[in-house]
């Protein structure tokens, strides 16, 4: 896959089981492998992923917010 942005150029893509069960979520995600994160991070998310929760988009998946 092709990113661009922080991350860009050609990434390997992995299929991986993700689960939260808090928010009710269990599914396949599409992934893909970075060589590294900065530090102090255990991996990256990107937008798509987090839109598809009401909680912090306030119910519109074409944005992302914090409520204060």
């Amino acid at each position: 896959m092709i990113l661009h942005g922080a991350y860009s150029g050609h990434f390997p893509v992995y299929n991986i089981a993700a689960q939260l069960p808090a928010l009710g979520f269990a599914q396949s995600l599409r992934t893909v492998g970075v060589p590294s994160v900065s530090k102090g991070f255990d991996g990256i998310a990107c937008f798509r992923f987090l839109n598809r929760f009401t909680y912090g988009n306030f119910g519109d998946p074409g944005q992302f917010g914090l409520e204060c």
